[in-house]
């Protein structure tokens, strides 16, 4: 910016005022808290400080598959945009999280979703206890207020365990805890049509089977020893039904072993009557340990296959990385993310771009995708609107795929679409997370690809000027010899012309005819 010296001041005095400098102020202490607010953490994490420093406001809200928790993400940004703090949005996987159905899994992508559109930081934490993870990633993140649902009215378990919020109120220290009523109805997303689901029951037959298996053992081992070391037999057989089932078969195999080695192994023998009452006693220990040993197992195997899933969306991750990192031009950019997301996604995959007019076009797919009106129509929102649209969304959830924007720093540069071919697939928040994951690389490798092609034009159109100015140069030269020898000649002639001798002139006129031909 050119400033001229003579309104200098007044430049100055229309710039300079208290208003200018009272909002320069507040955006350098801003500035200046962050970096605090990191180092004071930076602080906490490297000292072991578990409580938390409430010198900052920083608010978590938690949410579950509860048809209340987009009411909780709501009071959230209330309470972020009234105290001017940063907001978290956590969800917790548990055991119980494979037992949801379709519609909860849905309603927890679909709450996650509308957090990180009002611009929450969306967090995925898995382990065995809801609020022992929140009160950790609480602790983690120097949180100053947790948001939590009102528990719904629940008949006497609750009661006796208590809630999440009853949890937390326990444990939070100095952190407040906001919990929020359910009145508000929100929108329930689409989810795509399915058969109920009865009694499966293989996992129960092999159950009995095992329970079975266990009794002839046990049968053969009786008159060898003790009754009460037959029961090491039968919590054997619990804990290989837990380490391949569900809850409901290691429940199910537990319930059966006690009653199996009442029938066959407690007198009198072959029936249910016991003769004895200490053996009630043991029956109530052989139960409640088959059934902790179920329970521990189970979640020692779901903790095992929550790893196994991580460690399989790292490696997929770093394998686009790596793919996306060394491959050049858009086309191969482009072939390569559809392949590695429909290997990923099981699915079709389909990415549009702009064209040179801006509008949008089909410009890579994996194979068999089937684009319609209706789909073109999504992706052409999504483009506009810079936000998912499609299939498990509330916006067009009537299309065949799911329709992400391909964001980069200069904005969307594209729309991605995942058609799934299971339907279960898409379904949970961590896979979502991965797919936005895998569309943010490929928006970046597109970009790096774009602003690469770019510099490669700025450049062939550099070298072009500067052979341009150097062959300019050489002609201007070239021809500034000759047009000088002409020149003085024609000169001479018209100056002295009369005066000069005959062989002089045609010597001039030689010398002018020689330089024209040389030109």
């Amino acid at each position: 910016k050119v400033h001229v010296p003579d309104r200098a001041a007044e430049e100055a005095r229309s710039f300079l005022r208290e208003g200018s400098l009272i909002a320069l102020r507040e955006l350098a202490l801003r500035r200046t808290a962050d970096r605090v607010d990191v180092q004071m953490r930076t602080y906490m994490r490297d000292h072991a400080i578990r409580t938390t420093w409430p010198v900052t406001e920083r608010i978590l809200a938690c949410v579950g598959s509860g048809p209340h928790s987009v009411r909780v993400v709501r009071a959230a940004k209330r309470f972020a945009d009234a105290l001017r703090a940063a907001w978290v949005v956590a969800y917790v996987e548990t055991p119980a999280h494979a037992r949801l159905t379709d519609t909860d899994r849905a309603r927890v992508a679909e709450t996650l979703r509308l957090a990180e559109q009002l611009g929450a930081e969306t967090v995925a934490l898995s382990g065995q206890n809801v609020s022992d993870e929140i009160l950790r990633h609480a602790r983690r993140r120097n949180v100053s207020k947790i948001v939590v649902g009102k528990p719904e009215p629940r008949p006497w378990p609750r009661r006796i365990f208590g809630t999440v919020a009853d949890d937390l109120m326990r444990g939070a220290g100095d952190t407040d805890i906001y919990i929020i009523s359910g009145e508000e109805s929100p929108n329930v997303p689409y989810v795509p049509p399915r058969r109920p689901r009865g009694l499966h029951w293989p996992p129960y037959a092999r159950a009995a089977g095992i329970v079975a298996l266990c009794t002839g053992l046990a049968w053969i081992m009786f008159p060898y020893f003790d009754p009460s070391n037959l029961i090491m037999v039968y919590l054997l057989g619990v804990v290989l039904v837990a380490s391949r089932s569900e809850p409901g078969p290691s429940i199910f195999a537990s319930i059966l072993s006690v009653a199996a080695f009442d029938f066959f192994f407690v007198p009198p023998f072959l029936t249910f009557h016991v003769s004895d009452t200490q053996y009630f006693g043991t029956f109530a220990v052989m139960l409640v340990v088959a059934l902790v040993i179920s329970g521990f197992t189970v979640r020692i195997r779901w903790l095992a296959e929550a790893a196994g899933q991580r460690e399989r969306r790292t490696a997929a991750l770093y394998a686009l990385s790596r793919e996306l990192a060394g491959t050049r031009g858009v086309a191969g950019i482009l072939a390569a993310a559809t392949r590695h997301i429909a290997e990923v996604f099981h699915g079709r995959v389909l990415v549009f771009l702009p064209d040179a007019a801006g509008a949008l076009k089909p410009q890579a797919s994996s194979g068999g995708y089937e684009l319609d009106a209706t789909e073109t129509s999504v992706s052409r929102w999504v483009f506009g609107n810079n936000q998912p649209a499609g299939r498990g969304t509330g916006t067009h959830p009537g299309a065949q795929a799911l329709y992400l924007p391909l964001v980069a720093s200069r904005g969307t540069i594209g729309v991605i679409g995942v058609k799934p071919t299971d339907a279960h697939v898409l379904a949970t928040p961590e896979q979502l997370h991965q797919l936005e994951t895998f569309a943010n690389q490929t928006a970046l490798a597109i970009e790096r690809s774009l602003l690469a092609e770019e510099a490669h034009a700025a450049q062939v159109r550099m070298e072009t000027e500067k052979l341009r100015s150097s062959l300019l140069s050489s002609v201007s030269h070239d021809l500034r010899t000759p047009l000088a020898a002409i020149t003085g000649a024609a000169s001479s002639l018209l100056e002295t012309g009369d005066r000069l001798d005959p062989s002089t002139r045609r010597e001039m006129l030689e010398t002018i005819g020689d330089e024209a031909n040389r030109l």
